[in-house]
């Protein structure tokens, strides 16, 4: 039967005293960094149990419940008649964090959320994750790239660098709608896809089913690219938005809901807006000014 923790995680009852248990307090410290580094409970959770860690004895997983739970409680920090496991420094910071992200997420303007479902890691195609932080006692929303598997962005990304690339590609675009075409371009997942399998072709243990079946994978992600066939209303509707277009919360929602596909930033610091007749727009992610 799984352990029920009556007892905080991290420690144990012995003789009738608390005592630390230092494999689990190890991952009590292991969950507080990972906080304070930018993961929210849910991804803390997430990367508990994929890198095989127990919340139980006999295999029970970690949830988002259960990682908050514990960033919560004062008994890591040597209250309550229990053994210190974090130091005051640390357990302040989770604590800081999670109050700078409940800002963050009541401050969240619809451009943001739009942002949040289509701009992706322009390296390997997956959407990039929107998180708060504190930074010099300021509450900030950093955007990064969460696959493991990936080179990641190397640079840091927030939300004014993400703005401000978009107004320029909007402002500084001679964009021509494409009317009734239907073309082919590859995106970052289809390359990303291609190198994957030529790699797999030149190593010296060949899987030939795995390679048969990414290869089916990369002609259906092909497929998918070849999707753009502009109608006159939507064609009008986007040069409409451009000419209209004005640097402000509402005016970008209205042309990212209506006129923007996917939007993508490689390490190159290459902005780029793909809009919904296959063509695309771009600019630069330009380095935030310090103050």
């Amino acid at each position: 039967m799984s352990r029920i923790h009556t007892i905080p995680y991290g420690y144990r009852m012995v003789g009738g005293e608390i005592v630390i248990m230092t494999e689990e307090a190890e991952i009590v410290r292991l969950i507080f960094n990972e906080y304070i580094g930018g993961l929210s409970y849910k991804k803390v959770a997430e990367k508990l149990t994929a890198d095989g860690y127990n919340y139980y004895d006999d295999g029970g997983i970690w949830s988002q419940g259960a990682v908050k739970k514990l960033i919560f409680r004062d008994c890591y920090i040597g209250r309550n008649g229990y053994p210190r496991i974090v130091s005051d420094t640390v357990y302040q910071a989770a604590h800081e964090m999670s109050e700078s992200r409940r800002k963050n997420k009541i401050n969240s303007t619809d451009d943001n959320r739009l942002l949040r479902k289509i701009t992706m890691c322009g390296e390997c195609g997956r959407r990039l994750e929107r998180f708060g932080a504190v930074s010099k006692g300021k509450s900030i929303a950093y955007w990064r790239c969460m696959n493991p598997e990936c080179t990641r962005l190397g640079f840091s990304i927030v939300d004014d660098m993400i703005i401000n690339a978009l107004d320029r590609a909007i402002l500084t675009s001679e964009h021509k709608t494409m009317l009734g075409s239907s073309i082919y371009e590859p995106d970052s997942r289809v390359i990303y896809q291609q190198n994957e399998i030529n790699r797999m072709i030149d190593s010296d243990k060949v899987d030939y089913d795995r390679i048969k079946d990414e290869i089916i994978k990369l002609a259906s992600m092909k497929y998918e690219r070849i999707e753009y066939i502009c109608s006159d209303k939507q064609a009008a509707r986007i040069d409409e938005l451009l000419a209209d277009y004005t640097p402000n919360c509402d005016k970008r929602a209205e042309f990212i809901r209506q006129c923007v596909s996917r939007i993508t930033i490689n390490n190159e610091r290459i902005f780029t807006v793909e809009l919904i007749d296959g063509t695309s727009i771009k600019s630069m992610i330009e380095r935030k000014k310090s103050k």
